[in-house]
Parts: structure tokens; sequence; C-alpha cells
């Protein structure tokens, strides 16, 4: 993946993060990140844009740590 990219996908991750309630955060788990990956290529096609390969797992796992980083139980 190039920088830019990668720029995107963590510009989404924050995005999706900043809009999440405490209770969302609290209960995210993989498959929320499955949707919300769905959901994001599905807008990328709406505003054709390039097709982008969004890794869930990434979602995942990085949400988890700003949740976990923010303290949030």
């Amino acid at each position: 993946m190039n920088e830019s990219a990668e720029d995107r996908t963590m510009d989404i991750i924050i995005e999706v993060y900043n809009n999440m309630s405490a209770e969302e955060k609290r209960n995210w788990t993989p498959a929320d990140a499955q949707d919300v990956v769905s959901d994001q290529i599905k807008m990328d096609a709406a505003h054709g844009l390039p097709p982008t390969v969004y890794d869930a797992r990434d979602f995942y796992e990085t949400i988890r740590e700003l949740v976990t980083q923010d303290g949030i139980a």
C-alpha cells in the first residue's frame, strides 16, 4: 500500500472513531470493523473513487488501540 493510501485509511479510521459513542467504543468487535469496511467500499464506489482494499483487522486493531489509549473500558 502506498503512503497516500495508508494516510487515507488512517484518516477514515480516525473519522470513524471520532463519530463513535462511548458505548460503541466499549463494544467494538471485529464484525463491526467488517461492517465499517464494507460501508467504506460502498461509499468510495458511490463517489467514483478507485477501489481500495481495506483490512478490517487493521480497522479493528487500530480502533481497539485508540479505545485503550483513551481509557474507555
